[in-house]
């Protein structure tokens, strides 16, 4: 038997999501190594750029678990913090100690020390997505702000409040390193799923009756965002113009998804979602590794090392992640924390 989810659409989309994640990473090899403005550059850089709302989404669907979790129990701080730890930043030590220590002795890229592997665990810098787990573990440790936020707005004044957050943290930490792991650029996502998380039943039936609106737009925002994307990557046209289309693209995309998500899934995929986590923390790890292979072997073919990347990453990450859930669930039963 397995525990029924009950929102049976996030499930989904959070897969999706996922297997986003993947193709992002697995086309960054192969982006670089066309020229730019060629006809292959172009192309990969555009579908990979279609998939750049996959974070966003992430943070979309995890304010809509909060809140849908807290609209008619007590929130309690200590005990939501301590599951979230054991859930998420538990996971996600264990995997970066694994990188690192894979990174050090693997391939010798730098001696092993503590201070080096503490420094990329809390920077999130170890691999492509974790930057990820170190933004949204802030949200967690802010939620009773973020739900005080929430409670006390309409859902129009909250969203346009957190809209202007969100620009003015992003206009002034543009010129930042690490400015992708600042919660506030993340403000409006987490603040759009929290609102649709409240009563999230009726806010779904309302995202299905305006799939169409939904989809013209995000089509629309689509070209808007890839072709000023591709401009800003030739260094042919640099504006906070392409950040605003940025999250106007990141927010309805998003919501168009869920739109189309359907409110039943099949057991496997019901099981599989589980395993999407999972998914996310190891998948750069087998990508390291097959380049690396491919490499050893001569295979400079971009499309055949495409091709291969691809088999071999998602096979491996979908096999090992849901290997480990259906193994922890045999052993600590369905409902273990980590």
């Amino acid at each position: 038997m397995i525990t029924r989810r009950m929102l049976p659409e996030i499930s989904f989309f959070e897969s999706i999501l996922c297997f986003f994640v993947v193709m992002i990473h697995i086309l960054s090899e192969s982006i670089d190594a066309y020229a730019p403005g060629t006809v292959p550059s172009i192309v990969l850089f555009s579908v990979s750029r279609l998939l750049t709302f996959a974070v966003p989404g992430f943070v979309i669907s995890a304010g809509i678990k909060f809140a849908h979790k807290f609209e008619y129990t007590q929130f309690r701080y200590l005990d939501f913090l301590k599951g979230r730890i054991l859930k998420i930043f538990v996971p996600y030590v264990f995997c970066a100690v694994l990188y690192y220590l894979y990174f050090a002795f693997r391939h010798q890229y730098y001696e092993f020390s503590f201070a080096g592997l503490f420094g990329t665990i809390f920077e999130g810098s170890i691999a492509a997505p974790f930057y990820f787990i170190i933004l949204i573990m802030q949200i967690y440790i802010l939620s009773p702000v973020m739900f005080l936020f929430y409670k006390s707005f309409p859902s129009f004044l909250g969203i346009t409040l957190a809209l202007s957050i969100t620009l003015v943290s992003m206009y002034f930490t543009k010129e930042l390193a690490y400015n992708n792991r600042i919660f506030l650029n993340y403000f409006l996502y987490w603040t759009v799923g929290c609102y649709i998380g409240i009563d999230f039943r009726n806010k779904i039936a309302k995202l299905n009756s305006k799939k169409m609106p939904l989809l013209f737009l995000g089509i629309i925002l689509t070209v808007f965002y890839v072709m000023f994307s591709y401009l800003q990557f030739l260094g042919v046209y640099i504006s906070f113009a392409n950040d605003i289309i940025k999250i106007a693209y990141c927010t309805v995309v998003p919501l168009t998804y869920l739109s189309y998500m359907p409110k039943t899934v099949g057991y496997f995929a019901e099981e599989f979602s589980t395993a999407t986590f999972y998914v996310f923390l190891i998948h750069c790890l087998a990508i390291f590794e097959i380049q690396h292979i491919l490499t050893a072997w001569n295979i400079t073919s971009v499309p055949l090392r495409m091709t291969v990347e691809i088999i071999f990453t998602y096979t491996v990450s979908v096999l090992l992640s849901y290997g480990y859930v259906c193994l922890k669930k045999k052993i600590f039963g369905a409902k273990t924390d980590f």
